[in-house]
């Protein structure tokens, strides 16, 4: 209700903006919380997150639901494939995937990435809600990339956006949902991505 929003927005507005870096040398295998069938291991100053089916693996300690923050790290993915994403607000950390939790992530496909939400609107054919090409230009196969995202709570609902290589790809306000309580990030792990490697 608007009371509550309200109170975020308020909340937002009275801290002051933090970052919080993922970095694979501040990582270890106890770090994460696998769902599914996956591996992580921790080669150096880079965690190698392996699956060879459809599997989440989320960061165990790290949850954001404070405001006016942001989360950075560097990703290289070994092959994109049709569902390689990154969970950016999930709550929980034990879904088999991020369509049967309610969350926000990053589908990154050899053609497309998209933003997607989870309980899709009612209206809506699928969780995406946002999109833009890729074509392998801007995420590609075996290359690292940085990843940021930035959530901030809005009168007219919560505020992502999500930066590649520093640039704004996407900046999405929700105001069809006024959920705010927000957990986990993790990566999913999909058959044709074998490999997905943060430092």
């Amino acid at each position: 209700n608007d009371m509550i929003t309200d109170a975020y927005q308020i909340w937002n507005d009275s801290v002051k903006p933090q970052t919080i870096e993922i970095t694979g040398d501040g990582l270890t295998k106890e770090s994460f919380k696998i769902t599914g069938n996956a591996e992580v291991n921790i080669n150096g100053d880079v965690a190698e997150l392996k699956g060879p089916a459809t599997a989440m693996i989320m960061l165990d300690k790290k949850s954001l639901i404070r405001p006016n923050t942001t989360v950075k790290t560097k990703i290289k993915y070994d092959k994109i494939n049709a569902w390689t994403t990154v969970q950016l607000l999930q709550q929980g950390n034990d879904a088999p995937g991020p369509t049967q939790s309610t969350s926000y992530f990053v589908v990154f496909k050899p053609d497309v990435i998209e933003l997607q939400r989870y309980p899709k609107d009612t209206s809506w054919t699928n969780g995406i809600v946002l999109q833009v090409p890729n074509n392998k230009e801007i995420v590609k196969d075996n290359q690292w990339f940085d990843f940021e995202y930035t959530l901030t709570y809005q009168d007219d609902g919560l505020n992502l956006s999500i930066k590649i290589d520093g640039k704004e790809y996407f900046n999405y306000t929700d105001n069809l949902t006024k959920n705010y309580t927000f957990d986990s990030i993790g990566f999913m792990i999909n058959g044709g991505n074998s490999m997905t490697y943060i430092k």
